[in-house]
Order: structure tokens, then C-alpha cells, then sequence
């Protein structure tokens, strides 16, 4: 069990986090949905961004976040540098809470940053 939850958002939690494609290494849950998903790619293999920015837009397709209900998603490629540039980032879907520092955007990586603005732009609220 993940937490005390009703049955039925216990065994949709586990079937969301059954059904997305990278790893999640930490969950935070709030008012029986995932509010926060660390995740990090299955393989340590050089991370195609056009690959990874599909998986992690599935990913957030998946946990289904809502205005009500927010997904702070941060990820991390196993290759954690690219000359010398982290290979990580995040987005707060359906929300736009960026007080939490993210990560100065001058230190990650160019496909880094890439995906973590791609997505920001897709699913993130703060038009």
C-alpha cells in the first residue's frame, strides 16, 4: 500500500506508475493523486531529446494532471553530463509553481533544456 488511500486511487496510482515509460525514483502524493514524479530513463544509453521529450509528455499524459491537481515531474538521463551540462529538468503540469528552485537553465545540458522547455510549453499554466 502507498499510503492510506481508498482502494480504488491506490490501484490507480499503481496502474499510472505501472504504465510510464522511465523509472520513478521518488512519488509524492496529495489528495489521493500523484502531485510530484521523479523519474530517470531505464537504460544508460546516449538520450535521443526527441525520444525522451515523448516519453516524459506520455508521462504526464498518463498521471493526467489538472488545474486542481498539479504534477511537479523532474527527471534525470543515467548520462547525467553532457560537456559538462546536467542532463536533467523538470515542469510543473497543469500548474506553474516555479518557486521550488528547478535548476539554472545555463547549467543543463542543450537537449536538456530542449525537452524541459518543450514541455513547459505543452503543459504548463503560466500563459
Amino acid at each position: 500500500m502507498l499510503l492510506p488511500l481508498a482502494a480504488d486511487r491506490e490501484t490507480e496510482i499503481r496502474r499510472q506508475l505501472s504504465e510510464i515509460p522511465w523509472v520513478a525514483t521518488s512519488i509524492g502524493i496529495e489528495g489521493g493523486h500523484i502531485s510530484a514524479l521523479s523519474v530517470r530513463n531505464p537504460d544508460p544509453v546516449a538520450i535521443d531529446p526527441d525520444d525522451a521529450y515523448t516519453e516524459l509528455a506520455d508521462t504526464v499524459r498518463i498521471v493526467g494532471p489538472t488545474i486542481g491537481h498539479p504534477l511537479r515531474l523532474n527527471w534525470k538521463w543515467l548520462v547525467e553530463y553532457t560537456d559538462g551540462k546536467r542532463n536533467e529538468g523538470s515542469v510543473h503540469a497543469a500548474g506553474c509553481d516555479y518557486s521550488i528552485p528547478d535548476g539554472n537553465s545555463d547549467a543543463l545540458s542543450a537537449a536538456a533544456l530542449d525537452v524541459q522547455t518543450r514541455l513547459r510549453v505543452q503543459f504548463e499554466t503560466c500563459g
